[in-house]
């Protein structure tokens, strides 16, 4: 808030990932509370990490091109989109802080159904197409570091 204007960002854009949810809703709050502008939040199931390999990918940006590496640590994780993701339980639990004109069905540039596992190059292409469909309007993007 030190270094930007919040009052002019009308809505963030979040991953359903409860964590980017709740980073967004704890923003949302301290900025209603310090400064009393109310910020929407829009569910961008775009937005997504999905299902990684057991491994994690770090990239060196050489030109133009994007070279991935693979990594192994000692474990594999995963983000899926489960039940608890879908629109309808996300209205539920966060009902309160989301844009009432953003439908998640047919709005965010991926729908939830469409959600699949993906080379993780191309969540990251895909994040940059939102980012640039977003990029001059008064928003903010909650998303997994991973992809930013």
């Amino acid at each position: 808030m030190k270094h930007t204007d919040v009052t002019k960002i009308k809505y963030f854009y979040s991953s359903p990932i409860s964590r980017c949810v709740q980073t967004s809703i704890y923003v949302i709050d301290e900025i209603n509370l310090k400064l009393g502008h109310k910020i929407l939040l829009r569910i961008e199931y775009g937005l997504t990490d999905i299902d990684h390999q057991p491994y994690v990918e770090t990239f060196s940006f050489n030109g133009n091109k994007i070279q991935s590496e693979p990594v192994k640590p000692p474990f594999g994780w995963k983000t899926l989109i489960d039940k608890q993701l879908y629109p309808t339980k996300l209205k539920k639990k966060y009902g309160k802080y989301l844009d009432p004109n953003y439908n998640m069905n047919k709005d965010s540039i991926i729908n939830y159904k469409n959600v699949k596992k993906e080379p993780t190059i191309i969540q990251i292409r895909r994040n940059i197409k939102i980012f640039n469909k977003l990029k001059n309007k008064n928003t903010c993007l909650i998303t997994h570091g991973f992809n930013c």
